[in-house]
């Protein structure tokens, strides 16, 4: 049984150094769809095509034909090589460009639900503007 407590070192193979997290990753290279989302409208603004390169507890690795914004808050589908589809609320923590010319996406799984099949891409956008109004409500009172 593994530590989790300790840091998940391995070799990262896009830059050659050392690679310290504290949740391990498992290492994928699925298509996946990805919707923007707009929190001050309400609404989603781009649905792209990505692939899920890897995938902890805490977070996401994708990788995308263009750059997103850190801070922005995305919707991400993909089916797991069990055969459930999962559905994840995000948060875009930083994108760089790999030598292979697509951007390397970091995201963060937001205190959301796992949502597995039979949940719509509209039921998870309301579900992500809730959560956003939600943060917005604690975040003025604080």
């Amino acid at each position: 049984m593994q530590d989790h407590s300790k840091p998940n070192v391995s070799l990262n193979s896009e830059s050659g150094g050392i690679d310290r997290r504290s949740m391990p990753r498992f290492n994928y290279l699925i298509p996946a769809e990805a919707l923007l989302i707009d929190e001050a409208a309400g609404r989603a603004v781009s649905h792209v095509q990505v692939h899920v390169r890897d995938v902890s507890r805490s977070g996401a690795r994708l990788l995308s034909a263009f750059p997103w914004e850190p801070g922005a808050l995305i919707a991400v589908s993909w089916v797991c090589p069990s055969g459930d589809r999962i559905l994840k609320i995000c948060r875009i923590r930083n994108h760089r460009l790999g030598n292979n010319g697509w951007y390397t996406i970091g995201l963060s799984f937001e205190p959301t639900p796992t949502r597995l099949g039979g949940y719509t891409w509209a039921m998870l956008i309301d579900e992500a503007m809730a959560y956003a109004a939600k943060l917005k409500v604690a975040h003025k009172a604080a």
